[in-house]
């Protein structure tokens, strides 16, 4: 009796085990694996990397708004005219600009000029520039004063203002457009100017300057455009005639300076945070606005789709 008790007993325990260590009841430990975080999502390239071929789905989701964002691209022919090109066969809602809205003086003709491309979104009002150096005269000899700036007559009747806000999407993005340049007299008021704007309920906030805060393009960084941006989903500039994607202590920093004008840049300088750099093509950002996430890509004038990633709302 004593020995069919101690075989029960072995048996019962060996299936215990087996049961323990079946697959379909082993513990998911799974979600104690960290999501990627940004930095590793994305390696770190040269303008060497290959361009993707631009995905496509069976089922398209529309997204709630979209914008496209440009910077320097106010030659009035070259390349910029491919750059309108690959933005009107997008059909966004908006275009936003990084700024050097009109080479090379930002004179009422030059405005003129590069922009009778984008007449219908200005028309609009879907049409929202940032003001750049070139938009306050060069060189700096020949610098217009806030008073006389021939962009805030051109653009005036749509913004109003060297620096604003819009709100698109009903109520899902708002944009808020900054002037940095040394000629601008109200630097240091849009500290304030920008906090206030951060209050409001909007999930997703995109800020606009000129210069970059950061960006591997030696010498053309800007310690006014790096302002507390808590709060803010992606900050956008140019300056840098080509386009980089940065993570800086945990903010999204996009340099889109290929907007067809001028030469083109080198990545001369190291930066931190620097996820990805691209110079082989001109080309602009998509932003595509979903109620759960705004997709970012840049996408070169030739259609290739060099990168995209998404950011959640705030």
């Amino acid at each position: 009796m004593k020995k069919a008790f101690i075989l029960i007993f072995v048996l019962l325990a060996a299936a215990f085990i087996i049961f323990l260590l079946s697959p379909d009841v082993a513990p998911d430990l799974s979600n104690l694996v960290p999501e990627p975080t940004e930095q590793a999502r994305y390696s770190f390239s040269t303008n060497n990397i290959e361009p993707q071929p631009t995905p496509t789905s069976p089922a398209t989701i529309t997204p709630t708004v979209s914008f496209a964002v440009i910077g320097d691209y106010g030659d009035p022919s070259g390349p910029a005219d491919q750059v309108a090109d690959l933005i009107k066969s997008w059909n966004v809602d908006a275009i936003v600009t990084t700024g050097d809205n009109a080479y090379p003086r930002g004179t009422e003709q030059d405005l003129a000029s590069a922009n009778e491309r984008y007449a219908d979104f200005i028309s609009a009002c879907h049409f929202f520039p940032t003001l750049g150096n070139h938009d306050w005269g060069y060189p700096d000899s020949n610098s217009y004063t806030a008073e006389t700036l021939p962009s805030t007559e051109f653009f005036g009747n749509c913004t109003g203002n060297r620096y604003y806000s819009a709100v698109l999407g009903d109520g899902l993005v708002k944009i808020i457009v900054l002037s940095t340049d040394s000629r601008e007299p109200d630097v240091i008021l849009q500290s304030d100017f920008l906090q206030r704007e951060l209050l409001t309920p909007e999930p997703y906030k995109f800020v606009f300057t000129h210069e970059p805060p950061y960006a591997s393009c030696e010498g053309k960084t800007s310690d006014r455009s790096r302002l507390n941006f808590v709060g803010v989903t992606a900050v956008f500039s140019g300056h840098c005639h080509l386009y980089e994607h940065l993570n800086v202590d945990g903010m999204t920093y996009i340099v889109q300076g290929a907007g067809g004008g001028g030469q083109t840049d080198q990545f001369n300088a190291y930066q931190e945070g620097s996820l990805l750099q691209y110079n082989a093509q001109k080309g602009a950002v998509l932003v595509e606005v979903y109620p759960e996430a705004a997709k970012i890509s840049f996408i070169a004038i030739d259609g290739s789709v060099i990168e995209s990633f998404t950011l959640p709302p705030q």
